[in-house]
């Protein structure tokens, strides 16, 4: 990324912020980041991160944390996704990640799988796990009944102008999901099970480029070969379950539909103010003539 496109992507949402505020996280890295789970979401990163997390990997990233309490990572996420859009090899380094992961011992789902080459070489010491689904077909099912739409949706967009959480998410899936992963299917629904196999294959060439060992996985392998990988005792829980398509559209619901009621709100209020100040100026107008 050049100079000038990094003083206008900072420009950009300097303005944002001063229109929709948000406190952006500034973090350090205060503990090794241990284990890259670099496989596409719906292919068991819910499961995976609740795993990692009883095995003593806390905190551990996920995608939904971003959507639920987390949105003020947005701006890093989207300078991040402009440098790799430009080839920016030198922003996309250890510091910039840290100062939104910095907190984390372990990493799933997107926006990080997106940045899968980066990550794998910003941290080289770092475990890799290519979380999979066994069934190519089931994992192009369960896209489409939870994320293929939900991010071109003229509703959505029209409330993101009137609540700060909306406008920030809008930016974080239209600047970085669209163009950097779901798009791809959304355009390509015929070569969805293609482009599901290419991201794992880039994975495995950037680890043998590197030298790095990975884990290949899913969740009906359980603990054992996960455990056995990351060099971890076996706990005594059944390994953790968690959203299916059913949950994923609960917790949307959860987390979304208070926001669209704050937006809905907001827009009322802002028609009638609208309206009432035009009839104000109308009445205004008419008294002087």
């Amino acid at each position: 990324m050049t100079t000038l496109q990094m003083h206008t992507t900072n420009a950009f949402l300097a303005l944002a912020k001063i229109i929709y505020p948000i406190q952006e996280p500034n973090l350090k890295r205060d503990r090794p980041l241990e284990v890259l789970c670099l496989g596409l979401s719906r292919s068991g990163t819910e499961s995976l991160s609740k795993a990692l997390v009883l095995l003593g990997y806390d905190e551990t990233y996920h995608g939904l944390q971003v959507v639920s309490h987390r949105v003020s990572d947005v701006p890093q996420w989207h300078r991040l996704g402009k440098a790799k859009m430009n080839g920016d090899k030198a922003f996309l380094c250890a510091e910039e990640f840290d100062r939104i992961l910095g907190h984390c011992m372990a990493v799933t789902d997107s926006p990080c799988c997106i940045f899968s080459e980066e990550l794998i070489r910003c941290y080289p010491q770092a475990k890799v796990v290519l979380n999979k689904r066994r069934d190519v077909k089931a994992w192009e099912q369960s896209v489409k009944g939870t994320l293929i739409g939900i991010y071109s949706s003229w509703p959505r967009l029209v409330k993101s102008f009137f609540l700060t959480e909306l406008f920030w998410l809008r930016l974080w899936t239209q600047s970085l999901l669209e163009p950097l992963f779901v798009g791809a299917f959304e355009q390509n629904p015929h070569r969805m099970g293609e482009l599901y196999e290419k991201h794992y294959d880039d994975v495995k060439e950037v680890c043998r480029v590197q030298g790095r060992q990975y884990l290949e996985w899913s969740v009906e392998d359980g603990w054992e070969p996960l455990c056995q990988f990351l060099g971890k005792p076996v706990p005594k829980e059944p390994f953790p379950q968690g959203n299916s398509t059913a949950e994923f559209q609960a917790f949307k619901s959860k987390v979304q539909d208070p926001r669209n009621e704050k937006a809905t709100r907001n827009i009322v209020i802002t028609a009638a103010t609208v309206v009432t100040a035009s009839i104000a100026l109308f009445a205004y107008y008419r008294q002087l003539q």
